[in-house]
């Protein structure tokens, strides 16, 4: 995978086995590996392998989640003031 992002030299970080939580939205889940990848649009990338066991419902299950996940803001700074995402 790191050698399909153009090695390396390009990524920042990365962890595997990586859990993300939202606590407001109940939203908790595992990616098999995150890589810091600064673009222009993203700071990370999240992946999902697969070897093939997984059920599909339980695949889309996943996918979903991701999709929920990129979707979620937080704002930052108290009501009134000038914050960010």
């Amino acid at each position: 995978m790191i050698l399909g992002y153009g090695g390396r030299k390009h990524l920042t970080d990365w962890q595997v086995e990586v859990n993300h939580a939202i606590k407001e939205t109940g939203l908790s889940f595992n990616t098999d590996a995150v890589l810091a990848l600064p673009t222009k649009t993203s700071e990370v990338r999240l992946f999902e392998l697969d070897n093939g066991t997984m059920s599909q419902a339980r695949l889309a299950k996943e996918v979903w989640d991701y999709e929920r996940y990129a979707g979620h803001r937080v704002w930052e700074g108290a009501r009134g003031t000038i914050g960010g995402t």
